[in-house]
């Protein structure tokens, strides 16, 4: 590892929640070992810190978990926040955690919190077991993969503020001492942000150049401290915010999240990061 990263990676997965983003997110798990292999192989004995950050700035779906525990509820019934179209299943989602409903903490409820307890449609839907209880995976994770493929599946809850959530995750509170994210931003680390996304921000509030003014300021101001790698749509049309906002970093690279090998995309873009770390100045 070059001087300047200090041997320490912080990983940020930014992952949709919007829809069809299924086949995706199980891309992205099944790639996961080949990307920590690519990432062991390139950097020597590595320090990494890697979370998940969905797009949804709550938990679950509101109507599910009003009609727990009895999914059996229709939609016009008082169990049911829905009132039409009477009398189909409140709950689309029949393995809702309406037994785990208890394990859901304020944090689980956080725009910007480490995904720990994904729920919703295609989501994992059971809280996942982190060591230490953090909302971050390090290299002393004992499951490491089967861990990530906990917290990665995030499901589609068709909400898809990206950017909110990113910026959210990044701030001081969330990652200072009793913060949902407690630990996970280190001063003297490089940063790399892996957005895999359909191609659209459906609200977050601000500008492309303003989510990256909060992205940089995360990291003492320096661009060079951040290496941006987005999985998304190559084109990179006018309305697609986040693609926009990827390339305001110096250190970036655009894929394709229809490309089979998220492996491959990741391995290219390991290149950026030797080259980030060179320029990285330790604190």
């Amino acid at each position: 590892m070059p001087e300047g990263c200090q041997g320490k990676i912080d990983l940020v997965f930014l992952i949709s929640q919007g829809l069809w983003m299924s086949k995706s997110q199980k891309q992205l798990i099944e790639a996961f070992p080949g990307i920590i292999e690519t990432i062991e192989s390139r950097f020597e004995d590595f320090d990494f810190h890697i979370m998940v950050v969905d797009s949804h700035s709550g938990w679950g779906r509101d109507h599910c978990t009003q009609a727990c525990p009895d999914l059996s509820c229709k939609i016009g019934e008082p169990c049911c926040l829905y009132s039409q179209p009477q009398g189909e299943v409140c709950c689309e989602v029949p393995d809702y955690p309406c037994a785990t409903l208890n394990a859901m903490t304020q944090c689980d409820q956080t725009a910007g919190a480490g995904s720990v307890f994904p729920s919703g449609m295609f989501a994992t839907n059971a809280p996942c077991k982190i060591a230490d209880g953090r909302r971050y995976l390090t290299r002393d994770e004992p499951d490491l993969d089967g861990t990530f493929a906990c917290v990665a599946q995030v499901g589609t809850v068709a909400i898809n503020n990206l950017a909110e959530n990113l910026v959210a995750s990044l701030q001081p509170e969330i990652n200072g001492p009793g913060g949902c994210n407690e630990g996970f931003l280190r001063e003297d680390a490089l940063l790399m942000i892996t957005i895999i996304e359909p191609g659209n921000d459906d609200d977050s509030p601000g500008t492309p150049e303003e989510w990256a003014d909060a992205v940089i300021a995360a990291k003492n101001g320096d661009p060079n401290a951040v290496v941006v790698l987005q999985l998304g749509n190559p084109a990179c049309p006018d309305g697609d915010a986040v693609c926009q906002f990827t390339k305001l970093f110096p250190n970036h690279m655009r894929g394709d999240r229809t490309d089979p090998d998220f492996t491959g995309q990741f391995l290219e873009a390991t290149t950026l990061v030797e080259a980030a770390c060179e320029q990285l100045i330790p604190q």
